[in-house]
Formats: C-alpha cells, structure tokens, sequence
C-alpha cells in the first residue's frame, strides 16, 4: 500500500528501503538529527544526507532543486469559515470571559443597597477588583506551572462550569435577607470563584487562539469589550425605567436588575459551554489545532480522525519544515525575547484598573440640572461611556495596527490619564455617608470633560490592549514557544490588573487622606 512517506520521497526523486506502511513506524525516525534536516557526513562514495526521513547520497538527492515540504504544504490552505461561525463562538467566548466581572462592578445599586449599614457599602468596587484580580493572579502562576498538564479545551470547560455555578448562587440569594457583612463574605468567595475560573478560561483560549490568525484573538477581545457593553445598557435601561424619587420601590428596582444581571450570566455561561464543545467539529479550527500540533510536535487537543490524523511525523518543525532544537525555551528565555510585549500589556492594564472603575463611580455631576442624566443616572451613563470608547478601540485593528515595538510606549503614555482624572469632580464619602472633603483640587468642574477624558482613555485601552493580545505570543521565533509566551502574555494582564487594583486604594487613600481600606 501506498504511505504517505512514499508520495513525499517521490516528491524528491529518491525512494527509500524501509517500511511506513503505517502511522506506528513514525517513532523509528526520531532518533535522528534535528539541529540539521540535512546533516552532511562523509562517506565512501561522497557524502551523505541525514534526514527525517531517511539517509540519502549526494547522487540520490539534488537538495538545492528538491521542494521542500512546509507545514503549510502538507496541510493545503485553510478551510473557509462558513458564515462567520469559529469567529462568532470566539466572539461569544469573549463575551463570557468578561461578563461575570461586568455584572459584580455594575450592579453597585444593588450592592450598595444591601451592603449598606457594614464598613464596605462605599468600597465594595476596590475590594471586589482586588479579590477578583488577586485570585487571577494566583491561579494563573498555578497555570503556568501545570501547563504541560492542563489541556486548554478541558481548562475552558472546567472554568466556564465553576463561574456558571457561582452565578446560580448569587442570583439565588437576590432575595434572601442577611446580615450586609455576611452578604458581603459570600459575595466576595463568589468574586474569588469566578477570578480564580477566568485564570484558566483565559489561559486555554488564548493558547487555542494563539496558533490561528490574529482576527481570531480580536473576537475574544471584542468580546469583552461587548460584555461591557451589553452590561451598562441593561444597568441604564433599569434605571430609566424605575422612579428615581420612589424610595423602596426603587430598592426593589435595584434587586430587580441584579436578578436579571445574574440570569443574564448565567445562560450566558451556559449558552458559552455548548458552543465551544462544537468547535472542534469546524473544520477551522481542526486545521489550526492540526497545525499547532505540527509546529510543536506535541500532539493535536482534537481527536483525529481518517480526515485530521497526521499525514507524516509530528516533530517539531518551522514554518518551512525545517528541525528545530530538541527543547522548547523556559519562561525566562521567552521573556527575553518579546520582553516588550508582556511588559507593554501589564501597565495597559494597571493604568487601567487604577481608575477604572473607581473615578467612574466616585465622580460627581459639576452640572447643575434636572435631568436624570446629571442625577440619578450619572455613573451609569459613565459606564456607558467607558464602554463604548473600549468597544471602540478593540474595533479599530481592523484597520489599523500598530507595529508591536510601538505598544510599549503607547502604554506608558497612558499615564498622563492619573493627573487628568484626579483633577475631576471626584466625592468621596465616609461610612456615614457624609462627603469627605479632597485635598486635590477639582480643575476640570464640567462633565462633558470629564466624559470627553473617559472616553479617550476607554478607546486607548481598547486598541492598545487588543494589539498586545493579538501579537504578543506570535513574536516568538519558535512556534513551540506558543502555548508559554501565551501563558506569559496572559499572566502580565492578569498582574497589571492585579496591581492596578491595588493602586486604586492608594489613589483612593490620596483624595480622602483617609485608610482606604474602612473609608
């Protein structure tokens, strides 16, 4: 029977003695050289050629007219996506990735309302950002240590079943009385539930997207700024629907739209779930995995079949088929090499938790007006706009990107937003709910101002942010590297958000000189 070893040797005009009538041979070949597919040693009648598949003389084999055979060439091109679908389930992924923070920082009507009367009814955001961010953090270093143990589909699984699970207890205690301190110790275990699930949610999609093209790591990051998105117009809508003056009537208007918030969620999670269990049916992402497979020689995370088992060996190799060295690089060498990437996503994203949300929901209206907008639906607007700008900037790589050694500076750039926002009409208030009067003094006293810097620093976060995702891991020069500069890249945005939590009680500590922490 024909192999597919023999139409390959064909391909070179040589022929060969041994036996690949069958995929179990393939181990036979893996003692030979990788440092060199065409190692030169002396011989007899010449030289002779080692390579992976066999060992040939210099009158056998004419390797400046052989083709060579790339992964690209044993693979043929990519399918198409039918319809947009692998891009919309990455896109629904997205949403579900994010959409469990966005309900615990938005709904803070609700939280407010049956936190109050405990030490945390004005700071539950801070400590809600630094828990979630902090259990991230420690789950990814967890992540990254199992890495050659976890599969990325299982760790998605997993992850999505915990924060589904989460939610299902939250929306049940909607209505159930309870001391605000107590309330406050279960939310914040669900807060560390589902943070601790997103490390490896994040973790196994961006090492799955890191081997396709960079349009499929943007869906994940439009995603997410679609959840935040979707998120403030319900929390908007509630409000506009509900009478600002109604007293209780408005407290139950409040539980009403966390209740509808954590249903959300929860069919979200669920509608999550079964769309990924389907991607490995697309051909797309077979030809993906298939091919990360290749470059990495490891084996593929999709059960193969007649169609997607391996047509030849499955050493590691380049993109043009060429050996490469018998080790992956560790963490630091990885480092080293796209340094800028890793360190560029950690301060977009510390700059970023540092004031958002805090100085969203900390800024008062300067407006004098009867309007709700300047009233009662000031801080949800705010959200709003945020939202918006960071859908904004997640949109424009699709037409524009910026080179990757510019992402750095662009994220350092962004500091000039700390001075800008300390200088808005920020209010803060004590556990009495007296104003605590700012030793900052408010520059910018018009709102239009300040939604005009939100807006600004929302769209920067968004471009800057999904540019460093989408190239961050393909700077490596050996695609084995994927799967850890993924792990790598993943981790600094999780420790940007982790230690911008934290700067935010220190920029809190600034405007009320006061202990954060109770204040």
């Amino acid at each position: 029977m024909t192999s597919p070893y023999d139409s390959l040797n064909s391909s070179y005009g040589i022929s060969n003695d041994y036996d690949t009538s069958g995929y179990g041979q393939q181990q036979h070949h893996h003692h030979m050289a990788h440092d060199d597919p065409y190692a030169a040693t002396s011989g007899t009648g010449g030289a002779t050629y080692s390579t992976k598949y066999g060992t040939y003389a210099d009158e056998d084999l004419d390797l400046k007219a052989a083709p060579k055979t790339t992964v690209a060439d044993q693979l043929g091109e990519p399918p198409a996506d039918p319809r947009g679908i692998v891009y919309g389930i990455f896109l629904l992924l997205g949403i579900g990735m994010l959409f469990p923070w966005n309900v615990f920082v938005n709904a803070t009507s609700f939280y407010g309302l049956r936190f109050a009367g405990s030490p945390f009814s004005d700071n539950f955001v801070n400590f809600f950002s630094i828990t979630y961010n902090l259990s991230n953090m420690i789950l990814i270093v967890v992540v990254a240590l199992l890495v050659s143990r976890l599969t990325p589909r299982g760790s998605v699984f997993g992850a999505l079943m915990a924060m589904a699970g989460a939610f299902v207890v939250q929306t049940a205690l909607v209505y159930v009385e309870m001391d605000p301190t107590l309330f406050f110790v279960i939310t914040l275990l669900l807060v560390v539930v589902c943070g601790g699930s997103g490390a490896f949610f994040q973790s196994g999609i961006f090492a799955i997207t890191a081997s396709f093209p960079g349009k499929y790591t943007s869906a994940i990051m439009i995603g997410q700024g679609v959840a935040g998105i979707v998120v403030s117009i319900s929390q908007l809508l509630t409000q506009l629907i509900s009478d600002p003056n109604a007293g209780s009537a408005d407290d139950g208007s409040a539980e009403l739209s966390a209740l509808l918030y954590f249903l959300v969620a929860v069919f979200l999670l669920i509608a999550c779930i079964f769309s990924f269990a389907t991607l490995p049916r697309m051909a797309l992402f077979t030809y993906f995995t298939e091919k990360a497979a290749r470059l990495t020689g490891t084996g593929s995370d999709v059960a193969p079949d007649s169609d997607t088992a391996p047509l030849i060996p499955t050493d590691p190799v380049d993109e043009d088929g060429l050996a490469l060295p018998a080790q992956p690089a560790g963490y630091m060498a990885i480092f080293r090499e796209i340094w800028f990437m890793p360190v560029g996503v950690f301060f977009t994203f510390f700059l970023t938790l540092s004031l958002f949300p805090m100085f969203i929901a900390a800024t008062a209206p300067s407006t004098e007006s009867d309007s709700r907008l300047f009233n009662d639906l000031f801080v949800s607007f705010g959200f709003l706009v945020f939202n918006i700008g960071d859908i904004t900037g997640r949109f424009l790589p699709t037409l524009y990107v910026a080179p990757a050694k510019s992402l750095l500076p662009m994220s350092l750039l962004r500091l000039v937003f700390i001075p800008l926002f300390l200088f808005c009409n920020v209010v803060l208030y004590d556990p009495t709910g007296q104003p605590i009067e700012s030793p900052v003094p408010v520059i910018f006293a018009n709102d239009w101002v300040f939604w005009g810097i939100l807006l600004v620093f929302a769209i920067s976060n968004g471009y800057v942010a999904n540019v460093q995702m989408m190239l961050g891991a393909q700077q490596v020069s050996d695609m084995r590297n994927l799967p850890k500069a993924s792990n790598l890249m993943v981790s600094a945005l999780v420790a940007g958000l982790l230690f911008g939590s934290m700067a935010s009680f220190g920029l809190r500590g600034i405007l009320c000189s006061c202990n954060p922490f109770i204040e």
